[in-house]
């Protein structure tokens, strides 16, 4: 039997990419601050890497904070805060009062693993994916 990689791939990558995608952003974590919510889940986006006899799909965060929702961070790992456009940085704090500081150091994180979730949760739909796509060119030598 001969195959045709190239076709299977572009198969399987038309039924799985749109699926994962969604799945992905479905179970992101949202921030809980209104002008930022939902950033991190409308920045994952994907990336076909593919070479000869390999296909690749990496899905990928625009976020440039993406690191730090993934991994965990200890306390003295997480970079300090510093204002941009003002002298200070004001923020309510658990008793509604306004605080300023200079900067501040992020606590530490437990990070996320909802792509990890993700991906596990849909291997059994990969597999089916790839065997129902897999295009045969001829039986014959």
């Amino acid at each position: 039997m001969y195959f045709d990689w190239q076709a299977t791939q572009r198969k399987v990558g038309a039924r799985i990419i749109p699926i994962i995608l969604a799945d992905l952003r479905r179970h992101a974590p949202i921030s809980n601050s209104k002008p930022d919510a939902g950033r991190f889940q409308k920045s994952i986006g994907y990336r076909i890497e593919s070479t000869t006899g390999v296909f690749r799909v990496k899905f990928v965060s625009t976020a440039p904070y993406a690191r730090w929702v993934l991994e965990p961070t200890a306390a003295a790992l997480a970079p300090s805060i510093f204002p941009v456009n003002a002298m200070a940085l004001r923020f309510k704090n658990g008793f509604g009062d306004y605080v300023f500081a200079s900067s501040v150091t992020r606590g530490s994180t437990k990070g996320n693993d909802f792509n990890v979730k993700v991906a596990i949760r849909m291997a059994p739909f990969i597999k089916v994916a790839f065997a129902d796509s897999i295009t045969i060119i001829t039986t014959k030598d």
